[in-house]
């Protein structure tokens, strides 16, 4: 009976030193960034036995591209190593986030170790927006010409979402953009506002500009002002700015004197004539 618990004793421990030469600690980010460049992370393992083992890793990043330095390992006993993993990010992207993995093996292990991608939007827009704007004294309308310049070497579309606090009676819309070539469009509008802002949508990006308008021409102090056509307005002269002048003012006063010089003297005379 002794011999039998001794033998199961002896096979219980050769088991527990066969888990744990499979062992291996290893460490990665939980979460890895990309925008628009290739990187390199660092896969740390660890052999705590005391035998040489081999590791071999793997990874699951897809859809992007992803490869290790090296993908067997062979560390000597309670010796590390860190191991590059280099990813690639893909062109033309959204914010989004991938759920990913590395596999570490061995004869007598495996572990799998989960991580994040996070992809940020690396998407650019190719079609220069630019804008004129003008106003139109004659109809009372603002002018706005926009030009859209295509600098890729495929056609781009841009939609044009939405000018703010403005009725166009044409919306502007989707504009196709030729590659390599430049483009513009004229809206015509009314408004009192002294300030818009264009939305737009180009290749799933959102943003917009701000439109400052210029002001309506006014009437200027040196420029003839008429209520009626004529009435208030002779030739060149400018009647108001006339009356405000102190020349004029000056003739004026000396106009009353006279007057009232002419009235008393011929009072004095009606008085002695009496």
């Amino acid at each position: 009976m002794f011999k039998k618990i001794f033998l199961l004793l002896i096979i219980a421990l050769i088991s527990l030193q066969v888990v744990y030469a499979g062992n291996a600690t290893t460490s990665f980010p939980s979460n890895v960034t990309l925008v628009d460049k290739q990187i390199s992370v660092d896969f740390y393992i660890y052999n705590p036995t005391s035998t040489v083992q081999t590791y071999t890793l793997k990874s699951y990043t897809a859809p992007y591209p992803s490869y290790f330095s090296e993908t067997t390992i062979r560390l000597q006993p309670n010796t590390s190593k860190l191991v590059p993993l280099t990813i690639t990010p893909l062109e033309n992207q959204l914010e989004s986030t991938y759920s990913s993995s590395i596999e570490v093996t061995s004869i007598d292990y495996y572990n799998k170790i989960t991580f994040t991608i996070l992809q940020k939007t690396n998407r650019v827009c190719q079609v220069d927006l630019q804008y004129f704007i003008s106003y139109v004294k004659e109809s009372d309308n603002y002018k706005l010409e926009l030009i859209f310049k295509n600098n890729s070497n495929i056609n781009q579309n841009i939609d044009v979402l939405d000018l703010r606090d403005i009725n166009l009676e044409v919306p502007i819309g989707k504009i196709s953009t030729i590659k390599a070539t430049e483009s513009s469009l004229v809206r015509l509008f009314k408004t009192d506002i002294n300030q818009t802002k264009l939305d737009y949508r180009c290749n799933g990006i959102y943003s917009n500009i701000t439109i400052d308008l210029p002001k309506k021409d006014v009437i200027k102090p040196n420029e003839p002002f008429s209520v009626f056509t004529g009435l208030f307005s002779l030739g060149n002269i400018d009647v108001l700015t006339t009356l405000d002048s102190t020349v004029f003012q000056i003739i004026l006063i000396f106009i009353l004197i006279i007057l009232v010089l002419s009235f008393s003297t011929r009072y004095i005379r009606y008085v002695y004539r009496k």
